[in-house]
């Protein structure tokens, strides 16, 4: 079983995955201001109504949010007793793209085409719903094309 995390503005989305099946989910508030320990106590609280820790076996984090992330990180290292992988742009191997765009890219966009490309046939066009809209286009090679970043839709 393999915790996913998005911390990303608003929201930090976790998802329980197991055989490429998501679980269960569950949200917590981004907060940029509290501590390790904070999260901490949200984190057990939330995982211990939704999962059992001990079956956790792997944790990946991708994040918009730099003011949150390491705190969100070590929470869930003490939590969980596992340390957890943060995606960042040089770790993905799979994804075809210009050296200068890689820069320009956050973690959420680079996740997002990943995903498709593993999951989906290219060409794909990705929509992400969440703080923003954010729409990322993959061609037929596997090669990200480009993308753009909007005001979310309201509610």
């Amino acid at each position: 079983m393999i915790l996913g995390v998005d911390i990303g503005n608003t929201t930090i989305y976790f998802g329980v995955i197991e055989n490429d099946e998501v679980l269960k989910s569950f949200r917590i508030t981004t907060k940029k201001d509290i501590t390790t320990e904070e999260y901490e106590i949200v984190i057990k609280n939330v995982l211990g109504e939704n999962v059992e820790k001990d079956k956790i076996k792997g944790i990946i984090i991708a994040s918009v949010v730099p003011e949150a992330t390491l705190e969100v990180e070590e929470a869930l290292c003490n939590v969980v007793r596992i340390k957890p992988v943060v995606l960042k742009r040089d770790i993905i191997s799979t994804l075809n793209m210009d050296k200068e765009c890689v820069r320009a890219l956050g973690a959420d966009l680079i996740a997002d085409a990943t995903g498709a490309i593993a999951k989906f046939e290219t060409p794909a066009i990705i929509f992400d719903m969440g703080t923003a809209t954010t729409c990322s286009v993959v061609n037929k090679d596997g090669e990200f094309m480009g993308g753009m970043i909007c005001p979310r839709i309201k509610d």
